[in-house]
């Protein structure tokens, strides 16, 4: 029997399903990858992709072959070209920056590509064409990502946006989410040349409101200032455990009195930090001891940071509250079970940073696991700490939305019912913040 087919691919799952008299066994992926070679139709490492995927089926072989060629080729020479063209590609980007919906759309095409690169390998190194297929909807993302970039040459960055806003990608959804990055850092030198943008890019990815932190006096007025800049922008006020040495006659009153301006609505960073021993112990905890003071009076959140201090810090806490309790945050939290535990026991809440989508942050990942599911909610600490796909970049807000994403991994829920859960936490804890406020 001869058959003749200008879709093969199609052609034998169809005898399969409907010829039942006919016995078609499969081929063996080394038959298929030497067929396919015969053919010319591609890279030994795509072949072997194609053979595998095509679970015996050498017309499934040729035709993935044949997608290859028409879709994810071209986006992979794009992607091989991304960053030694990126600032030539970005000049019609940014002639068709008219309005803020196009500046979304800029960003939206960007952090589309870069993602594709981590989330679809289809992407430099040998084998990554198997994940590039098994990728949910590759080959319509793909054609979607190419057409936006012919509309971006043409300098049509609104209607580039419009083209992506279907996208199976997480990262064209995250506008519709409501995220608060409970601890940013806007304040310090490394957002000094583009704060507003940094803003800006916050908000496209579905940031509704962030708070500032202050870690040490002197800067107390420069954070208030980024505060000051939205009504969704909150800021704290007090003293980082490493810069405990510069402010060694530190009280209760001086932080309740800076406390008083109706931006502030939380007390720290402050605590315990051993790891590099900036401040000598005794200057961090009569540090820490003056900002739980200040909370205990006032009832304004005190924000902790914890690192190698479990013990004292456990010492330190409970004693506290056992004078009078108070609310309190541990953020970024890092430490022992032990301490989450009890912490987790006093009512405190916890933060999560862009540590738990760390390949290798096991240990933290198991912690978070145990967190108070309503007591738990979301950080990029900004500049530092950014998450995967961004690691070694500088930090910024619009990067909450991959923490949201580890977070919901690990816990389990969907990214939507962790945004609900993280942004409830965070005002249920710091209750001076007005929701009301929150960007649309």
């Amino acid at each position: 029997m001869i058959l003749l087919s200008s879709a093969p691919g199609r052609l034998l799952p169809t005898i399969r399903s409907r010829c039942m008299a006919v016995s078609l066994k499969d081929v063996p992926q080394p038959d298929i990858i030497d067929w396919l070679s015969k053919q010319g139709a591609g890279s030994a490492d795509l072949l072997t992709a194609c053979a595998k995927l095509s679970r015996g089926g050498p017309g499934k072989a040729i035709a993935l072959a044949q997608n290859a060629t028409d879709v994810l080729s071209p986006l992979k020479r794009f992607m091989e070209s991304l960053e030694s063209n990126r600032e030539s590609i970005d000049m019609p980007i940014a002639k068709a920056l008219s309005s803020q919906k196009a500046a979304i759309a800029r960003e939206l095409f960007w952090d589309s590509l870069e993602d594709s690169i981590q989330s679809c390998a289809v992407y430099s190194e040998t084998g990554q064409w198997e994940g590039a297929f098994e990728a949910p909807k590759i080959n319509k993302t793909a054609e979607k990502w190419l057409k936006a970039w012919s509309l971006i040459r043409e300098q049509k960055a609104v209607e580039a946006a419009i083209n992506l806003d279907d996208v199976e990608h997480p990262k064209c959804h995250k506008s519709r989410l409501m995220l608060i990055d409970s601890h940013v850092n806007l304040h310090g030198e490394k957002f000094t040349d583009d704060l507003p943008e940094v803003i800006e890019r916050a908000k496209a990815a579905g940031i509704k409101g962030m708070l500032n932190i202050c870690c040490n006096i002197k800067d107390y007025q420069a954070t208030l200032d980024v505060a000051n800049l939205s009504d969704a922008i909150w800021a704290s006020v007090g003293t980082h455990p490493h810069d405990a040495k510069d402010n060694p006659e530190i009280t209760a009153k001086d932080l309740l009195e800076m406390a008083l301006d109706p931006k502030i609505i939380g007390i720290g960073e402050t605590g315990l930090d051993f790891h590099y021993g900036y401040s000598a112990e005794a200057e961090q905890v009569y540090n820490f001891e003056a900002h739980i003071e200040a909370v205990q009076e006032s009832q304004i959140p005190l924000i902790i940071h914890t690192r190698e201090a479990d013990k004292l810090m456990y010492k330190l806490l409970d004693k506290a509250m056992g004078k009078k309790t108070f609310p309190a945050l541990l953020h970024c939290y890092t430490s022992g079970p032990e301490l989450a535990r009890d912490a987790a026991d006093m009512g405190f809440f916890f933060s999560v940073s862009g540590i738990v989508t760390f390949k290798n942050a096991h240990d933290v990942r198991a912690i978070v696991e145990t967190m108070p599911d309503n007591r738990i909610m979301i950080e990029t600490d900004c500049p530092y700490l950014a998450p995967v796909p961004y690691r070694g970049r500088r930090n910024e807000p619009a990067y909450v939305a991959e923490v949201c994403q580890g977070l919901a991994t690990v816990k389990g829920w969907s990214v939507e019912e962790t945004a609900a859960r993280t942004t409830d936490a965070f005002f249920d804890l710091f209750k001076k913040a007005d929701r009301s406020l929150l960007w649309d």
